[in-house]
């Protein structure tokens, strides 16, 4: 009888204990709904090859190079000109007149190749200015569109595996390029290289 009356005891105890416990974790558990998490990724040579601004930007860099290239070609045939005429005349000239014409010879040679220098500079500073303006809007554009579309991971696959494996039914390259290129069209980024 007295170990009836410690399990009834006991009883009395644990099952109002269990009952509030049941109902707290119920309440936390409907306090916290479960949410999907909406994922998808993005290929981003090919977002990168199809962007506008991308091609833009190459455009924009080989006219700039073409020109540079014309300006170097210039330098280049004036200074083999100023070098044949040197040679043709080298037999008629005074030992000062050599030493005058060489020095030319020489100073133009220095201008031409401080040229061509400073042109392979100015060329890799506008081209990783260019890129660094493309990733910018690009991650910019993908932060904007995962926001206002639900997304809490948008992943981006590289060459070098960076993502091994994502169902295609998650891929939303194609998505972004379109809708970025549409907000591109609106832009400025890359000014008269702008798709028309």
């Amino acid at each position: 009888m007295i170990q009836e009356k410690s399990k009834n005891r006991l009883m009395e105890w644990v099952l109002p204990v269990l009952c509030l416990s049941a109902i707290v974790l119920s309440i936390i558990a409907l306090s916290k709904p479960s949410k999907t998490i909406n994922i998808g990724y993005v290929k981003t040579g090919e977002l990168m090859n199809n962007f506008q601004g991308f091609k833009d930007a190459q455009e924009m860099l080989q006219g700039k190079h073409q020109l540079w290239k014309a300006n170097s070609d210039t330098l280049e045939t004036q200074f083999t000109t100023a070098i044949a005429q040197y040679n043709a005349r080298i037999a008629t000239l005074s030992k000062e007149e050599k030493q005058r014409q060489e020095e030319l010879l020489a100073k133009q040679e220095q201008q031409k190749n401080n040229y061509v220098q400073g042109v392979q500079q100015r060329a890799q500073q506008e081209q990783q200015i260019a890129m660094d303006s493309i990733v910018t809007y690009v991650n910019s554009f993908v932060k904007e569109f995962a926001k206002s579309n639900g997304y809490d991971f948008i992943f981006g696959t590289t060459n070098d595996g960076s993502l091994l494996y994502g169902n295609e039914a998650t891929d939303i390259t194609a998505i972004i390029t379109q809708e970025m290129n549409t907000e591109y069209s609106k832009s400025s980024l890359f000014g008269n290289y702008k798709a028309k």
